[in-house]
């Protein structure tokens, strides 16, 4: 399992097999988003929870009707596999990130690619939006993470590097907060307007690989190779909680719109 994401009542996971596998909790369905083109890597949800966005290996973007499973259209464009996919606040506009060491931004409605955004000398291993929609980050193998001007895809800021690959950037959706987590078993916390660090979150004996910002910006999860996934306050960088039990490594955590909810993969 690569990846997973909450909207409303649905869960979805993204992994090695032939597509994505969605739980819609609340009528107990499960439906199979079939891709047999290539793997599917990573999955989110549109803000109304209405689609869904697959990123795969062979280096395509699908959107998908959650409701029925239907494949809606495919975006081709990256010249390798699609490591990250985010949609922005008003599900308008498709942001990925690839081993081509680029991130596309989308259409979402028409498939036509609008911005083509080069900077990272590495995969393109996490993308995500702000929360107006006029930026964008994105954070790469090459141990850092990038700014952009989502509307002219100027890159703006590079955030200080980790000292091992950065794995996962997330970005709050007030937009006033980033977090960066890497293969040096760490997180940081910023701030989006300034740039700077304000707190590391160090516990994890592993890489962190994941991490996903409650929608209040109260909190943030992570998940690590040391088979937890850890609740981290915001901005006190204070450690909330611990959710250990796990045989295996935690590759993925969402938290749901009202914050009740942590989902680990």
């Amino acid at each position: 399992l690569f990846h997973v994401a909450i909207a409303g009542s649905a869960a979805c996971a993204a992994g090695p097999a032939t597509g994505a596998v969605r739980f819609r909790a609340a009528g107990l369905k499960f439906l199979r988003f079939v891709a047999p083109a290539g793997d599917a890597r990573t999955i989110a949800f549109s803000p109304d929870g209405d689609s869904a966005a697959t990123g795969h290996w062979n280096g395509s973007a699908k959107l998908w009707h959650t409701a029925s499973g239907r494949h809606v259209r495919t975006l081709r464009g990256h010249t390798h596999g699609v490591l990250a996919v985010s949609f922005d606040e008003e599900g308008r506009r498709l942001l990925t990130g690839s081993v081509d060491k680029t991130a596309r931004l989308w259409d979402a409605a028409t498939g036509e690619e609008l911005q083509v955004l080069q900077g990272h000398s590495g995969w393109v291993v996490s993308a995500a939006f702000g929360a107006q929609g006029d930026r964008v980050i994105t954070g790469s193998n090459d141990k850092t993470a990038r700014l952009w001007d989502a509307v002219s895809g100027r890159e703006v800021a590079a955030l200080p590097e980790h000292s091992a690959p950065l794995l996962a950037v997330a970005m709050s959706l007030d937009g006033r907060f980033i977090v960066t987590s890497a293969g040096d078993n760490t997180t940081r916390l910023w701030d989006a307007d300034t740039g700077k660090e304000l707190r590391g979150l160090n516990g994890h004996d592993g890489w962190v690989v994941a991490a996903a910002f409650r929608a209040d910006a109260t909190f943030v999860a992570t998940g690590s190779h040391d088979n937890s996934a850890r609740l981290w306050t915001v901005p006190a960088g204070r450690r909330a909680t611990t959710f250990e039990g796990r045989s295996t490594d935690v590759l993925a955590v969402a938290v749901s719109p009202d914050g009740s909810l942590v989902l680990t993969g």
